[in-house]
C-alpha cells in the first residue's frame, strides 16, 4: 500500500528549491525576481488588495469605539467584538445561504450602504453627545454598533471566498499586502490626529470595499466553489465536519493578544497594534516575493509561538520598555497565526471543494470572541477587580500556548485537512453526476495526491497538466518560472511512475 501524504503543516508547502545549477539566484537576480512576480501579481489582480480597506476600517472602527466606555472593564470596542463573532457565527452554520449572497451585487451594496450608514450615525451621535456618554446616548452607540459589526463580517466573508479561489502563491501574497496596506491606512490618520478625516475614510471604506468586490468578480480566478445551485452549496456545507482546531487555535492566541493589550493605554496599544502589524506583513511580503514557490507556510507559526510565549512573559513587568516589547511580540506573534489559519483554510477550501464560510465564518468569530475575553481578563486584572491571589495568568497562558500548539500544529494528519473529515453517509451528498468534469477531476487529483505523496503545488500542477495545458499556460496560472514549472511536472511523473504528459491524461481516463 501506498503512504498516504502527512499533515497540513506538510500539504501546504510548496515544492523543494530545485536544482542548484539550473535556478539559484544570487544579488540583484533575486531582486529583479521579486520585483517581477510582485509587478506581475499586482498588474493581473490589483482589486484583490481591496481587503486592505476592510482590514483598515475594522482598525478603524475599533481604535474609536475604546474611547467610549460602558463599565471599567468594558467598552464599546467589546460591543464591537461580540457583534462579529454572533454574526460570524451566524454566517457559518447558514454556510450554503449566505455563499450565494456573497456573489450578490445587490446584497453587497446592501452590506456596505449599510456599513456607511452606521459610521454616519454613530460619528453624529458621538459629536452630538460632546463626550457626556448618557445612558440613552450609550443603548443607541451599542445598536448602532452591532449592526456595523454585522456589515463588517459580511463583507468580509465576502473578500475571503473570493481569496479562498485562489492558489497558493497568489492567496498568500495578497493576502499579506493586504495586511500591509491595512496597517499602514490607520498609522497615517491617526498620525495627522484629524478627527474629521478619520470619519470621512470610514464613511468611504464601505462604498469602496463594495466597488472593489465588483471588480473582481470581473477577473478570472481559479476554479471557485460553484454557487449556481443551492444544492450543491448545501452539500458543501454538510458533508464537512467543524473546524475545530483552527478555531481553538486562534482563539487561544486571539486571547493571549488581547491579554496583552490591556497592559497598555488605549492610544499606546493602537500604536503598538499598527507599529507591529506594519513591519510583520511588510517582512512577510518580502519573504514571499523573494523565496517565491519555495515559502514554506510553516515558518508562520515556527515564529509565532515564540513570540507568543516571550509576549505572556514580557507583559507581566512593570518597565515600560519590557511592557512595550511584550506588546509588540504579542500582536506580531498573532498574526503570524492568523495568516497561518486563514491561508490553509482557504487552501483546504480550494482543495477539497469546501464552502469556506463553512471553515473561514467559524474560524473568524472564535478569534474576535478570544480577542473579546482577553481583553476582559486583562482590565479586570489591572483594575483589581478580580484578586487572584498567587494565580499567575501569565505562566497559565504559556502553559496553554505550548499545549495548543503541541496538539494541534505537530500531529501528523493522514487526510491533509487539518482534522476537518468528510461526514459519511450524508443525505446532503452531491452525486457524482450532478458535478461538473472540472470538479471531479480536481476531486480525482487530490486523491491521487494523497495517495502518492505529492505536494499541494504539486498537485495543482498535476491538475491543470490533466486538463491538457500548457507548460507556459501552467507558468502563468500559478505565477512561477519555466523552470519551476518543469522541476514540478518532473516530480510529478517520477511520483506517479509514468514519463509524460500523455500518460498521466491517460492514467486518469481509465480512473
Amino acid at each position: 500500500m501506498e503512504k498516504e501524504a502527512t499533515g497540513l503543516s506538510e500539504s501546504l508547502t510548496t515544492e523543494p528549491m530545485p536544482p542548484k545549477a539550473k535556478t539559484k539566484r544570487h544579488g540583484l537576480s533575486n531582486v529583479f525576481a521579486a520585483c517581477e512576480l510582485t509587478k506581475k501579481l499586482i498588474r493581473t489582480r490589483w482589486p484583490l488588495v481591496g481587503l486592505a480597506f476592510l482590514f483598515a476600517w475594522n482598525t478603524l472602527s475599533q481604535s474609536t469605539s475604546s474611547v467610549v466606555p460602558l463599565r471599567n472593564w468594558i467598552n464599546l470596542a467589546s460591543v464591537l467584538y461580540l457583534a462579529r463573532s454572533a454574526s460570524l457565527l451566524f454566517i457559518g452554520f447558514q454556510a450554503s445561504r449566505f455563499l450565494m449572497l456573497m456573489r450578490n451585487t445587490r446584497a453587497i451594496l446592501l452590506a456596505s450602504i449599510i456599513g456607511t450608514g452606521t459610521v454616519f450615525a454613530c460619528t453624529i451621535i458621538q459629536t452630538v453627545d460632546a463626550g457626556e456618554s448618557s445612558f440613552g446616548i450609550v443603548i443607541l452607540l451599542a445598536i448602532f454598533t452591532s449592526i456595523m459589526g454585522f456589515s463588517q463580517s459580511f463583507l468580509m466573508m465576502a473578500w475571503l471566498t473570493r481569496y479562498a479561489e485562489l492558489s497558493f502563491v497568489p492567496l498568500v501574497f495578497y493576502f499579506v499586502a493586504s495586511n500591509a496596506i491595512s496597517t499602514a491606512v490607520p498609522g497615517i490618520l491617526f498620525s495627522l490626529s484629524s478627527p474629521m478625516m478619520t470619519s470621512m475614510i470610514c464613511l468611504l471604506l464601505p462604498l469602496a470595499l463594495c466597488a472593489l468586490l465588483n471588480q473582481t468578480d470581473k477577473i478570472e480566478l481559479q476554479q471557485p466553489l460553484s454557487t449556481s445551485d443551492e444544492d450543491e452549496a448545501q452539500s458543501a456545507t454538510k458533508s464537512w465536519s467543524f473546524p475545530l482546531k483552527p478555531a481553538l487555535l486562534i482563539a487561544i492566541f486571539a486571547f493571549t493578544a488581547g491579554y496583552a493589550r490591556c497592559f497598555f493605554d488605549t492610544s499606546g496599544s493602537i500604536r503598538v497594534d499598527l507599529l507591529g502589524g506594519s513591519l510583520t506583513a511588510l517582512a512577510m511580503l518580502a519573504i514571499v516575493a523573494f523565496t517565491e514557490v519555495k515559502f514554506n507556510l510553516k515558518w508562520f507559526h515556527w515564529v509565532g509561538l515564540p513570540l507568543a510565549v516571550m509576549a505572556v512573559v514580557l507583559v507581566g513587568h512593570h518597565s515600560p520598555v519590557i511592557g512595550l516589547l511584550g506588546g509588540y511580540c504579542a500582536t506580531i506573534g498573532f498574526m503570524f497565526i492568523q495568516f497561518f489559519v486563514c491561508i490553509s483554510l482557504c487552501t483546504i477550501s480550494f482543495r477539497h471543494n469546501i464552502n469556506p464560510l463553512w471553515l473561514l465564518a467559524p474560524v473568524q468569530a472564535l478569534r474576535f470572541l478570544g480577542s473579546f475575553l482577553g481583553e476582559v481578563v486583562g482590565r479586570l486584572e489591572i483594575g483589581m477587580v478580580i484578586h487572584l491571589g498567587e494565580f499567575d495568568v501569565s505562566e497559565v497562558l504559556v502553559i496553554i500556548i505550548c499545549l495548543t500548539y503541541a496538539t494541534f500544529l505537530t500531529s501528523r494528519e493522514t487526510d491533509q485537512s487539518w482534522g476537518i473529515e468528510p461526514i459519511s453517509n450524508s443525505a446532503h451528498d452531491l452525486p457524482a453526476t450532478h458535478r461538473s468534469s472540472s470538479e471531479l477531476l480536481k476531486d480525482e487529483c487530490a486523491r491521487m495526491a494523497r495517495r502518492y505523496g505529492l505536494t499541494l503545488r504539486e498537485e495543482e500542477v498535476m491538475f491543470l497538466l490533466a486538463q491538457g495545458q500548457t507548460q507556459a499556460k501552467i507558468e502563468k496560472e500559478l505565477f512561477i518560472s519555466n523552470a519551476t514549472v518543469k522541476t514540478h511536472c518532473r516530480h510529478v511523473y517520477s511520483k506517479l511512475g509514468i514519463s509524460g504528459k500523455t500518460e498521466l491524461i491517460n492514467l486518469f481516463k481509465h480512473e
